[in-house]
C-alpha cells in the first residue's frame, strides 16, 4: 500500500476486524442454538479454511512488487535484518506493546463485561445492555473509518492517537458516575468506542514508522500479541470487580487504562524517528 493510503488501510482492517467480532458471535450463536455446539464449532473452523483456499488461489494477485523485492533480498542473504531480540530490546516497541495490551484490557471491558455492569450498577434489561455494547462497537468501526482519513492528512499520528484515548477516557470515566440516565450512559459509551476506535489507524501508522525495514513482521507480531495480553488479563480483573458488586468499576477500569494508554503513545510518539532505522544482527 502506497504511504499517502496508509492510514486508510488500516482502517479498512480494523473496520473488518470489527465487524468480523461483532457478527461472529450472531452466526455461532444461531447455529449452536438451531443445530448444537459441534456444528458451530466446524463451521467456525470451516470458514477459516475456506479463507486459507482462497488465499492461496490468489496467491499471485497477493505478490506485490514489494513482496518480490523482499523475496529477491532473501534469496542473496539475510544480512541486515533485524534479530528478534534486537526488536525485543528496542523501547518503542516495548512501549507499543504496553499500548495493545492496555487497548485490548479496555475493549474487553466494555464487550464482555459492560452488559453485567449495566445490568447490576444501572438497572438495564438485557435488551438495553447488549443495545448499549452493540452502540459502542458500531462506533468504533466508523471511527476506525474516520481515523483512516486523519491518518492520511496529517503527520502528527501520536497527537490524534493520544487525543482520541483522552475523549475515549473521559467520556468512559464519566459514565462510571453513579446516577446517570441509561440513554447518556449509551451515548458516552458510543462517543468513547468512536473516539478509541479513530485511533486505531494512526496507531498502526506509528507502529509501521517504527519498525526497522528488515523487521517489520517481528514488530507487528510481538505488538500484535499484546491484544491476547490484555484480553488475558481481563477477564480476572473485570470478574473481581463484579464479583464484589462494583458494576461501577467496570467503567473506571477502563478509563484507567485508556488514560495509561495516553502515555504509551506519547512515548512512541517520541522514539519513533529515532528507531525507526535499519537494525542490524
Amino acid at each position: 500500500v502506497s504511504a499517502p493510503r496508509l492510514g486508510r488501510a488500516f482502517a479498512a482492517h480494523n473496520f473488518a476486524g470489527v465487524i468480523g467480532f461483532g457478527t461472529s458471535p450472531i452466526l455461532v450463536g444461531t447455529i449452536a442454538a438451531v443445530a448444537g455446539w459441534r456444528p458451530a464449532l466446524v463451521t467456525a473452523g470451516a470458514i477459516g479454511l475456506a479463507v486459507a483456499l482462497a488465499l492461496l488461489a490468489s496467491r499471485t494477485h497477493l505478490a506485490t512488487a514489494a513482496a518480490r523485492r523482499e523475496e529477491a533480498h532473501r534469496q542473496k542473504g539475510r544480512a541486515g535484518e533485524a534479530s528478534f531480540a534486537r526488536i525485543v530490546a528496542m523501547p518503542v516497541v516495548l512501549l507499543a506493546f504496553a499500548y495493545f495490551v492496555l487497548t485490548a484490557f479496555a475493549g474487553a471491558g466494555i464487550q464482555s463485561f459492560a452488559i453485567a455492569a449495566l445490568g447490576e450498577g444501572y438497572g438495564a434489561t438485557l435488551a438495553f445492555a447488549t443495545l448499549a455494547v452493540a452502540a459502542y462497537q458500531l462506533a468504533n468501526a466508523a471511527g476506525s473509518l474516520f481515523g483512516g482519513y486523519l491518518a492520511d492528512r496529517g503527520e502528527h499520528h501520536h497527537r490524534i492517537a493520544m487525543t482520541g484515548l483522552a475523549l475515549a477516557a473521559l467520556m468512559v470515566g464519566t459514565a462510571a458516575q453513579p446516577g446517570l440516565s441509561l440513554p447518556l450512559v449509551t451515548a458516552l459509551l458510543a462517543g468513547a468506542g468512536f473516539a478509541n476506535g479513530a485511533t486505531a489507524p494512526s496507531r498502526d501508522v506509528l507502529v509501521r514508522r517504527a519498525a526497522p525495514d528488515r523487521g517489520v513482521g517481528k514488530v507487528f507480531g510481538i505488538v500484535y500479541s499484546g491484544f491476547d495480553v490484555g484480553n488475558l488479563l481481563a477477564p480476572l480483573a473485570y470478574g473481581a470487580v463484579l464479583d464484589r458488586h462494583a458494576p461501577n468499576l467496570v467503567f473506571a477500569l477502563t478509563a484507567a487504562a485508556l488514560a495509561m494508554a495516553i502515555f504509551t503513545v506519547l512515548g512512541v510518539g517520541a522514539r519513533t524517528r529515532v528507531e525507526a532505522r535499519p537494525v542490524s544482527r
